[in-house]
Protein backbone atom coordinates (compact mmCIF):
# COMPACT_ATOMS: atom_id res chain seq x y z
CA UNK A 1 0.00 0.00 0.00
CA UNK A 2 2.89 2.84 -1.40
CA UNK A 3 2.07 5.74 -3.11
CA UNK A 4 2.68 4.97 -7.05
CA UNK A 5 1.46 6.68 -10.25
CA UNK A 6 0.99 5.21 -13.74
CA UNK A 7 0.99 6.47 -17.03
CA UNK A 8 -0.90 4.60 -19.48
CA UNK A 9 -3.98 4.44 -21.95
CA UNK A 10 -7.49 3.72 -20.82
CA UNK A 11 -10.91 2.89 -21.75
CA UNK A 12 -13.97 1.40 -21.28
CA UNK A 13 -14.85 -2.61 -21.63
CA UNK A 14 -17.68 -1.85 -24.71
CA UNK A 15 -15.40 0.94 -26.59
CA UNK A 16 -11.68 -0.85 -26.41
CA UNK A 17 -10.79 1.16 -29.30
CA UNK A 18 -11.44 4.29 -28.17
CA UNK A 19 -8.46 4.76 -25.69
CA UNK A 20 -7.22 7.97 -24.01
CA UNK A 21 -4.05 8.84 -22.24
CA UNK A 22 -3.80 9.77 -18.78
CA UNK A 23 -2.18 8.98 -15.54
CA UNK A 24 -3.40 6.96 -12.67
CA UNK A 25 -2.47 7.83 -9.10
CA UNK A 26 -2.83 5.78 -5.83
CA UNK A 27 -2.64 7.05 -2.13
CA UNK A 28 -3.53 4.84 0.43
CA UNK A 29 -4.79 7.30 2.73
CA UNK A 30 -6.55 9.10 -0.17
CA UNK A 31 -7.20 6.40 -2.52
CA UNK A 32 -6.90 6.23 -6.29
CA UNK A 33 -7.43 8.94 -8.92
CA UNK A 34 -7.44 8.83 -12.75
CA UNK A 35 -6.65 11.89 -15.06
CA UNK A 36 -7.87 11.91 -18.25
CA UNK A 37 -6.80 13.77 -21.27
CA UNK A 38 -10.02 13.50 -23.18
CA UNK A 39 -13.43 12.21 -22.36
CA UNK A 40 -14.74 8.66 -21.66
CA UNK A 41 -18.02 9.34 -23.21
CA UNK A 42 -19.55 11.03 -26.48
CA UNK A 43 -19.42 15.24 -26.31
CA UNK A 44 -23.50 14.82 -26.48
CA UNK A 45 -23.01 13.77 -22.50
CA UNK A 46 -20.48 16.13 -21.90
CA UNK A 47 -22.90 18.12 -19.22
CA UNK A 48 -23.16 15.07 -17.29
CA UNK A 49 -20.77 13.53 -14.92
CA UNK A 50 -20.03 9.48 -15.65
CA UNK A 51 -19.94 6.41 -13.34
CA UNK A 52 -18.60 3.99 -14.94
CA UNK A 53 -18.50 0.97 -12.81
CA UNK A 54 -15.72 -0.47 -15.17
CA UNK A 55 -12.38 1.35 -16.46
CA UNK A 56 -9.82 -0.75 -18.06
CA UNK A 57 -6.08 0.47 -19.01
CA UNK A 58 -2.46 -0.74 -19.75
CA UNK A 59 0.43 1.53 -18.66
CA UNK A 60 3.67 2.18 -20.31
CA UNK A 61 5.32 -0.54 -18.35
CA UNK A 62 2.70 -3.10 -19.96
CA UNK A 63 1.10 -3.60 -16.93
CA UNK A 64 -2.82 -4.60 -17.03
CA UNK A 65 -4.98 -2.61 -14.97
CA UNK A 66 -8.32 -2.68 -13.90
CA UNK A 67 -10.25 0.12 -12.08
CA UNK A 68 -13.53 -0.59 -10.24
CA UNK A 69 -16.08 1.58 -9.35
CA UNK A 70 -15.38 4.97 -10.78
CA UNK A 71 -17.17 7.63 -10.44
CA UNK A 72 -16.21 11.53 -12.07
CA UNK A 73 -15.11 13.99 -10.08
CA UNK A 74 -14.72 16.93 -12.36
CA UNK A 75 -14.66 17.53 -16.25
CA UNK A 76 -13.31 20.58 -17.52
CA UNK A 77 -12.28 22.06 -21.13
CA UNK A 78 -9.61 23.59 -21.54
CA UNK A 79 -7.77 25.94 -24.58
CA UNK A 80 -7.88 24.75 -27.24
CA UNK A 81 -10.54 22.14 -26.85
CA UNK A 82 -8.69 19.91 -24.89
CA UNK A 83 -11.17 18.14 -22.25
CA UNK A 84 -9.78 16.85 -18.85
CA UNK A 85 -11.83 14.54 -16.81
CA UNK A 86 -10.65 13.52 -13.08
CA UNK A 87 -11.97 10.04 -11.65
CA UNK A 88 -12.33 9.00 -7.68
CA UNK A 89 -11.79 4.98 -8.05
CA UNK A 90 -12.51 2.77 -4.99
CA UNK A 91 -10.33 -0.41 -5.88
CA UNK A 92 -7.87 -0.65 -8.53
CA UNK A 93 -6.49 -4.13 -9.61
CA UNK A 94 -3.20 -4.58 -10.93
CA UNK A 95 -2.29 -7.46 -13.46
CA UNK A 96 -5.82 -7.95 -15.30
CA UNK A 97 -8.57 -7.14 -16.92
CA UNK A 98 -12.11 -7.60 -15.87
CA UNK A 99 -14.14 -7.13 -18.11
CA UNK A 100 -17.80 -7.05 -16.44
CA UNK A 101 -17.83 -6.87 -12.56
CA UNK A 102 -19.85 -10.05 -12.15
CA UNK A 103 -16.20 -11.24 -13.58
CA UNK A 104 -14.51 -9.91 -10.03
CA UNK A 105 -14.62 -12.75 -8.15
CA UNK A 106 -11.67 -14.08 -6.19
CA UNK A 107 -10.61 -17.42 -5.14
CA UNK A 108 -8.08 -16.14 -2.48
CA UNK A 109 -6.92 -13.17 -0.97
CA UNK A 110 -3.32 -12.87 0.37
CA UNK A 111 -2.97 -10.03 3.06
CA UNK A 112 0.05 -8.99 4.94
CA UNK A 113 -1.22 -6.58 8.24
CA UNK A 114 0.60 -4.21 9.49
CA UNK A 115 2.86 -5.64 12.60
CA UNK A 116 1.80 -9.33 11.75
CA UNK A 117 4.96 -10.52 11.68
CA UNK A 118 5.14 -9.51 15.65
CA UNK A 119 1.92 -10.70 16.60
CA UNK A 120 2.46 -14.29 14.91
CA UNK A 121 6.24 -14.42 16.24
CA UNK A 122 7.47 -17.19 14.18
CA UNK A 123 10.74 -16.54 12.16
CA UNK A 124 12.18 -18.55 9.52
CA UNK A 125 15.42 -16.48 9.13
CA UNK A 126 18.51 -18.41 10.78
CA UNK A 127 22.08 -18.57 11.61
CA UNK A 128 24.53 -20.75 12.32
CA UNK A 129 28.64 -20.77 13.19
CA UNK A 130 30.72 -22.85 11.14
CA UNK A 131 34.60 -23.54 11.00
CA UNK A 132 36.44 -21.92 8.42
CA UNK A 133 39.88 -23.42 6.34
CA UNK A 134 42.15 -21.00 8.67
CA UNK A 135 40.33 -22.28 12.11
CA UNK A 136 38.29 -19.03 12.63
CA UNK A 137 34.57 -19.30 12.93
CA UNK A 138 32.52 -17.63 10.33
CA UNK A 139 28.32 -17.17 10.68
CA UNK A 140 26.11 -18.27 7.53
CA UNK A 141 22.50 -17.06 7.52
CA UNK A 142 19.71 -19.24 5.59
CA UNK A 143 16.38 -19.71 6.00
CA UNK A 144 14.17 -22.30 7.04
CA UNK A 145 10.30 -21.33 6.53
CA UNK A 146 7.91 -22.23 9.15
CA UNK A 147 5.47 -24.44 8.38
CA UNK A 148 1.74 -23.31 6.72
CA UNK A 149 -0.56 -23.12 9.47
CA UNK A 150 -4.20 -23.60 8.01
CA UNK A 151 -7.68 -22.74 10.07
CA UNK A 152 -10.35 -24.82 8.80
CA UNK A 153 -13.63 -22.32 9.12
CA UNK A 154 -17.28 -23.29 8.32
CA UNK A 155 -17.46 -20.86 4.70
CA UNK A 156 -13.48 -20.01 4.59
CA UNK A 157 -10.20 -21.85 5.28
CA UNK A 158 -7.61 -19.10 7.04
CA UNK A 159 -4.07 -19.86 6.11
CA UNK A 160 -0.97 -18.47 7.73
CA UNK A 161 2.44 -18.83 5.16
CA UNK A 162 5.42 -16.77 4.89
CA UNK A 163 7.04 -15.23 1.87
CA UNK A 164 11.19 -13.78 2.05
CA UNK A 165 12.67 -11.20 -0.31
CA UNK A 166 16.32 -11.16 -0.93
CA UNK A 167 17.24 -7.28 -1.84
CA UNK A 168 21.09 -6.81 -2.93
CA UNK A 169 22.84 -3.62 -3.12
CA UNK A 170 26.13 -4.59 -4.15
CA UNK A 171 27.42 -3.58 -0.47
CA UNK A 172 24.28 -4.68 1.56
CA UNK A 173 22.27 -7.77 1.47
CA UNK A 174 19.05 -7.48 2.88
CA UNK A 175 16.74 -10.48 3.30
CA UNK A 176 12.78 -9.82 5.08
CA UNK A 177 10.38 -12.25 5.93
CA UNK A 178 6.81 -11.12 4.91
CA UNK A 179 4.12 -12.77 7.07
CA UNK A 180 0.63 -13.01 5.18
CA UNK A 181 -2.78 -13.94 6.06
CA UNK A 182 -4.78 -16.37 3.07
CA UNK A 183 -7.92 -16.36 2.74
CA UNK A 184 -9.83 -19.10 0.62
CA UNK A 185 -13.36 -19.28 0.93
CA UNK A 186 -15.54 -22.69 -0.20
CA UNK A 187 -16.49 -20.51 -3.70
CA UNK A 188 -15.36 -17.77 -5.21
CA UNK A 189 -16.90 -14.20 -3.78
CA UNK A 190 -16.94 -10.76 -4.97
CA UNK A 191 -13.61 -8.05 -3.81
CA UNK A 192 -16.88 -6.72 -2.03
CA UNK A 193 -18.29 -9.34 -0.17
CA UNK A 194 -14.41 -10.14 1.12
CA UNK A 195 -13.84 -6.27 2.05
CA UNK A 196 -17.09 -6.17 3.80
CA UNK A 197 -17.28 -9.30 5.21
CA UNK A 198 -14.09 -11.49 6.09
CA UNK A 199 -11.43 -8.98 5.46
CA UNK A 200 -13.10 -6.78 7.72
CA UNK A 201 -13.47 -9.46 10.53
CA UNK A 202 -9.87 -10.40 10.22
CA UNK A 203 -8.58 -6.76 10.65
CA UNK A 204 -10.69 -6.26 13.87
CA UNK A 205 -9.76 -9.46 15.39
CA UNK A 206 -5.85 -8.55 14.74
CA UNK A 207 -7.27 -5.03 16.44
CA UNK A 208 -8.13 -6.30 19.41
CA UNK A 209 -5.43 -8.59 19.80
CA UNK A 210 -2.67 -6.10 19.53
CA UNK A 211 -4.33 -2.99 20.89
CA UNK A 212 -3.51 -0.90 17.79
CA UNK A 213 -5.40 -0.33 14.59
CA UNK A 214 -3.55 -2.76 11.89
CA UNK A 215 -4.32 -2.35 8.40
CA UNK A 216 -3.51 -3.84 5.02
CA UNK A 217 0.13 -3.65 3.99
CA UNK A 218 0.37 -5.53 0.84
CA UNK A 219 -3.01 -7.44 -0.75
CA UNK A 220 -3.20 -10.00 -3.72
CA UNK A 221 -5.63 -11.89 -4.97
CA UNK A 222 -6.17 -14.85 -7.65
CA UNK A 223 -9.19 -15.32 -9.57
CA UNK A 224 -10.12 -18.12 -12.74
CA UNK A 225 -11.04 -15.13 -14.85
CA UNK A 226 -7.51 -13.99 -15.36
CA UNK A 227 -5.13 -16.81 -15.57
CA UNK A 228 -1.48 -17.33 -17.24
CA UNK A 229 -0.99 -20.40 -19.76
CA UNK A 230 2.10 -21.46 -19.69
CA UNK A 231 4.08 -23.34 -23.04
CA UNK A 232 3.34 -26.73 -21.51
CA UNK A 233 -0.35 -26.45 -21.96
CA UNK A 234 -0.44 -25.40 -17.36
CA UNK A 235 -2.48 -22.89 -16.47
CA UNK A 236 -1.62 -20.56 -13.70
CA UNK A 237 -3.99 -18.18 -11.44
CA UNK A 238 -1.66 -15.16 -11.40
CA UNK A 239 -1.45 -12.67 -8.51
CA UNK A 240 -3.32 -9.35 -8.98
CA UNK A 241 -2.57 -7.05 -6.52
CA UNK A 242 -4.86 -4.95 -5.08
CA UNK A 243 -5.73 -1.09 -3.86
CA UNK A 244 -8.26 0.80 -2.04
CA UNK A 245 -8.40 3.55 0.06
CA UNK A 246 -7.53 2.91 3.79
CA UNK A 247 -8.38 6.24 4.85
CA UNK A 248 -6.54 9.54 6.53
CA UNK A 249 -5.56 8.12 9.80
CA UNK A 250 -4.39 4.73 8.40
CA UNK A 251 -0.79 4.41 10.23
CA UNK A 252 1.79 1.57 8.96
CA UNK A 253 4.07 3.02 11.31
CA UNK A 254 3.08 2.96 14.18
CA UNK A 255 4.60 -0.26 15.95
CA UNK A 256 2.78 -2.68 19.19
CA UNK A 257 4.12 -2.43 22.55
CA UNK A 258 3.59 -4.73 25.44
CA UNK A 259 0.91 -3.49 27.52
CA UNK A 260 -1.11 -2.87 24.38
CA UNK A 261 -1.26 -6.18 23.66
CA UNK A 262 -4.11 -8.17 24.64
CA UNK A 263 -2.60 -11.72 23.40
CA UNK A 264 -0.59 -13.07 20.97
CA UNK A 265 -0.83 -15.87 17.95
CA UNK A 266 1.15 -18.41 20.61
CA UNK A 267 -2.14 -17.43 23.31
CA UNK A 268 -4.86 -18.84 21.21
CA UNK A 269 -2.81 -21.42 18.73
CA UNK A 270 -4.22 -24.22 19.87
CA UNK A 271 -8.04 -22.89 19.60
CA UNK A 272 -7.17 -20.08 16.72
CA UNK A 273 -10.15 -22.30 14.72
CA UNK A 274 -12.63 -21.26 17.76
CA UNK A 275 -12.24 -18.11 18.27
CA UNK A 276 -12.03 -16.94 14.82
CA UNK A 277 -15.40 -19.03 13.65
CA UNK A 278 -16.72 -17.42 17.62
CA UNK A 279 -15.59 -13.86 16.14
CA UNK A 280 -17.50 -14.14 12.77
CA UNK A 281 -20.60 -16.11 13.80
CA UNK A 282 -21.01 -13.09 16.60
CA UNK A 283 -20.89 -10.37 13.94
CA UNK A 284 -24.29 -10.44 13.08
CA UNK A 285 -25.12 -9.84 17.09
CA UNK A 286 -22.37 -8.06 18.45
CA UNK A 287 -21.60 -6.22 15.35
CA UNK A 288 -22.98 -2.59 16.10
CA UNK A 289 -20.89 -2.88 19.41
CA UNK A 290 -17.81 -4.08 17.38
CA UNK A 291 -18.26 -0.63 15.17
CA UNK A 292 -18.23 1.40 18.69
CA UNK A 293 -15.59 -0.49 19.92
CA UNK A 294 -13.29 -0.34 17.08
CA UNK A 295 -13.73 2.94 15.39
CA UNK A 296 -12.51 4.38 18.67
CA UNK A 297 -9.34 3.05 17.09
CA UNK A 298 -9.55 3.56 13.79
CA UNK A 299 -10.02 7.75 14.23
CA UNK A 300 -7.51 8.93 16.62
CA UNK A 301 -8.22 12.24 16.49
CA UNK A 302 -11.78 11.44 18.62
CA UNK A 303 -12.43 13.71 21.28
CA UNK A 304 -11.87 12.00 24.65
CA UNK A 305 -15.50 12.76 25.57
CA UNK A 306 -17.05 11.06 22.49
CA UNK A 307 -14.17 7.95 23.13
CA UNK A 308 -16.34 7.96 26.07
CA UNK A 309 -19.74 7.84 25.10
CA UNK A 310 -18.73 5.46 22.03
CA UNK A 311 -17.62 2.92 24.82
CA UNK A 312 -20.72 3.51 27.09
CA UNK A 313 -22.89 2.90 24.24
CA UNK A 314 -21.49 -0.17 23.24
CA UNK A 315 -21.32 -1.51 26.61
CA UNK A 316 -25.12 -0.56 27.17
CA UNK A 317 -25.48 -2.44 23.57
CA UNK A 318 -23.50 -5.67 24.81
CA UNK A 319 -25.38 -6.13 28.04
CA UNK A 320 -28.72 -5.50 25.72
CA UNK A 321 -27.73 -8.02 23.68
CA UNK A 322 -25.93 -10.55 25.61
CA UNK A 323 -27.94 -10.53 29.19
CA UNK A 324 -31.19 -9.16 27.65
CA UNK A 325 -31.11 -6.29 30.30
CA UNK A 326 -35.47 -5.33 31.11
CA UNK A 327 -37.20 -6.25 33.84
CA UNK A 328 -40.05 -7.82 32.83
CA UNK A 329 -40.81 -9.46 28.64
CA UNK A 330 -42.16 -6.92 26.30
CA UNK A 331 -45.05 -8.35 26.51
CA UNK A 332 -45.52 -8.05 29.86
CA UNK A 333 -44.82 -4.66 29.71
CA UNK A 334 -46.97 -4.04 27.32
CA UNK A 335 -50.42 -3.44 29.31
CA UNK A 336 -48.01 -1.16 31.88
CA UNK A 337 -47.14 1.19 29.09
CA UNK A 338 -51.05 0.87 27.85
CA UNK A 339 -51.85 1.82 31.42
CA UNK A 340 -49.15 5.23 31.93
CA UNK A 341 -50.32 6.43 28.34
CA UNK A 342 -53.86 6.91 29.89
CA UNK A 343 -52.64 8.40 32.77
CA UNK A 344 -50.93 11.25 31.40
CA UNK A 345 -53.55 14.22 30.64
CA UNK A 346 -54.13 14.80 26.78
CA UNK A 347 -55.08 18.35 27.97
CA UNK A 348 -51.36 19.05 28.18
CA UNK A 349 -48.66 20.25 25.68
CA UNK A 350 -48.84 17.89 23.21
CA UNK A 351 -44.71 18.09 22.87
CA UNK A 352 -44.40 17.84 26.91
CA UNK A 353 -46.90 14.28 26.52
CA UNK A 354 -45.17 13.02 23.68
CA UNK A 355 -42.09 13.39 25.53
CA UNK A 356 -43.16 11.73 28.71
CA UNK A 357 -44.67 8.88 26.69
CA UNK A 358 -41.70 8.24 24.40
CA UNK A 359 -39.67 7.86 27.66
CA UNK A 360 -41.95 5.85 29.01
CA UNK A 361 -41.47 3.19 26.28
CA UNK A 362 -38.14 2.29 28.10
CA UNK A 363 -38.88 2.45 31.79
CA UNK A 364 -38.47 -1.58 31.04
CA UNK A 365 -34.77 -0.89 30.20
CA UNK A 366 -32.32 -1.69 32.98
CA UNK A 367 -30.10 1.63 33.90
CA UNK A 368 -26.47 1.87 32.91
CA UNK A 369 -25.87 1.60 36.22
CA UNK A 370 -27.36 -1.82 36.65
CA UNK A 371 -25.98 -2.82 33.45
CA UNK A 372 -22.19 -2.12 34.46
CA UNK A 373 -22.84 -4.15 37.31
CA UNK A 374 -24.55 -7.13 35.58
CA UNK A 375 -21.36 -6.92 33.78
CA UNK A 376 -18.17 -7.09 36.15
CA UNK A 377 -20.59 -9.68 38.23
CA UNK A 378 -20.79 -12.02 34.93
CA UNK A 379 -16.65 -11.62 34.22
CA UNK A 380 -15.97 -13.03 38.02
CA UNK A 381 -14.58 -11.31 41.20
CA UNK A 382 -11.22 -11.01 39.72
CA UNK A 383 -11.58 -8.33 37.31
CA UNK A 384 -12.76 -6.15 40.31
CA UNK A 385 -8.88 -5.78 40.96
CA UNK A 386 -8.44 -3.67 37.39
CA UNK A 387 -11.27 -1.29 38.13
CA UNK A 388 -10.27 -0.99 41.54
CA UNK A 389 -13.54 -0.50 43.59
CA UNK A 390 -16.38 -1.05 40.75
CA UNK A 391 -19.08 1.09 42.85
CA UNK A 392 -16.50 4.05 42.41
CA UNK A 393 -16.08 2.79 39.03
CA UNK A 394 -19.57 2.80 38.17
CA UNK A 395 -20.85 6.15 39.82
CA UNK A 396 -17.79 7.93 37.36
CA UNK A 397 -19.14 6.35 34.54
CA UNK A 398 -22.83 6.85 35.48
CA UNK A 399 -22.32 11.04 36.09
CA UNK A 400 -19.61 11.22 33.60
CA UNK A 401 -22.46 9.65 30.96
CA UNK A 402 -25.44 11.77 32.34
CA UNK A 403 -23.21 15.50 32.40
CA UNK A 404 -22.27 14.47 28.62
CA UNK A 405 -25.44 14.01 27.24
CA UNK A 406 -27.53 16.55 29.28
CA UNK A 407 -24.72 18.80 30.52
CA UNK A 408 -26.31 19.07 33.47
CA UNK A 409 -24.54 21.63 35.98
CA UNK A 410 -25.21 19.86 38.89
CA UNK A 411 -23.48 16.75 37.70
CA UNK A 412 -20.49 18.74 36.17
CA UNK A 413 -18.50 18.21 39.37
CA UNK A 414 -18.78 14.60 39.61
CA UNK A 415 -17.92 14.22 35.97
CA UNK A 416 -14.23 12.92 35.17
CA UNK A 417 -11.92 15.20 32.58
CA UNK A 418 -8.62 15.50 31.53
CA UNK A 419 -6.06 12.37 33.21
CA UNK A 420 -8.96 10.56 35.50
CA UNK A 421 -11.46 10.59 32.05
CA UNK A 422 -8.10 9.21 30.29
CA UNK A 423 -7.91 6.34 32.99
CA UNK A 424 -11.61 5.52 33.07
CA UNK A 425 -11.77 5.42 29.15
CA UNK A 426 -8.99 2.94 29.23
CA UNK A 427 -10.52 1.01 32.05
CA UNK A 428 -13.91 0.77 30.16
CA UNK A 429 -12.26 -0.17 26.73
CA UNK A 430 -10.27 -2.76 28.72
CA UNK A 431 -14.09 -4.16 30.37
CA UNK A 432 -15.01 -4.44 26.67
CA UNK A 433 -12.33 -6.49 25.69
CA UNK A 434 -12.41 -8.95 28.41
CA UNK A 435 -16.54 -9.21 27.03
CA UNK A 436 -14.66 -10.10 23.76
CA UNK A 437 -12.54 -12.77 25.14
CA UNK A 438 -14.97 -14.40 26.44
CA UNK A 439 -17.57 -14.57 23.44
CA UNK A 440 -14.12 -15.92 21.86
CA UNK A 441 -14.45 -18.88 24.58
CA UNK A 442 -11.45 -17.93 26.13
CA UNK A 443 -12.02 -19.55 29.69
CA UNK A 444 -11.99 -17.38 32.72
CA UNK A 445 -8.41 -18.79 33.92
CA UNK A 446 -7.05 -18.17 30.28
CA UNK A 447 -8.18 -14.78 30.31
CA UNK A 448 -6.86 -13.72 33.42
CA UNK A 449 -3.31 -15.30 32.29
CA UNK A 450 -3.14 -13.12 29.72
CA UNK A 451 -4.13 -10.08 31.94
CA UNK A 452 -1.30 -10.88 34.01
CA UNK A 453 1.25 -11.89 31.54
CA UNK A 454 0.71 -8.97 29.48
CA UNK A 455 0.65 -6.97 32.53
CA UNK A 456 -2.71 -5.12 31.69
CA UNK A 457 -2.95 -4.71 35.60
CA UNK A 458 -0.35 -2.06 36.06
CA UNK A 459 -1.12 -0.09 32.93
CA UNK A 460 -4.76 -0.15 33.95
CA UNK A 461 -3.62 1.20 37.68
CA UNK A 462 -1.49 3.72 36.20
CA UNK A 463 2.15 2.48 36.92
Amino acid sequence: METFEYKGIWWLPDKPHDKIPGFLKYDPKEGGSLELIGNLNSLSDFKSLSAPVIILGETVEGKKVTLYKCFEKSRELNFPGQIRSLFFINVIFIGCHFQKEEDILFDEISINFSNLEEWVGLGGIKSRKTDKPNGHLKKEYYIEPPQEIAVKLEKTDIYINFSYNCKFTGYSLNLKQTTFIKIKPKNPISIIEYFNGIIRNIQDFLTLAMGKAVYPMLMTGKSNNSVIELANGQVLLNDIYVYTRMGAFADYSSKIYQRDILFKFCDIADKLDICLQNWINKTYSLGPIYELYFGTFYNPTMYRSHEFLSLVQALESYHRRILNGKYVTDEEFEPLYEAIKKAVPNDIDCNFRESLLNKAKYLNEFSLRKRLRDIIDRLGDWIETFINSPESFIEDVCNTRNYLTHYDERLESKAKTGEELYWLVQRMRFLLEICFLKELGLSEEKIKALVIKYQKYGYLLGY
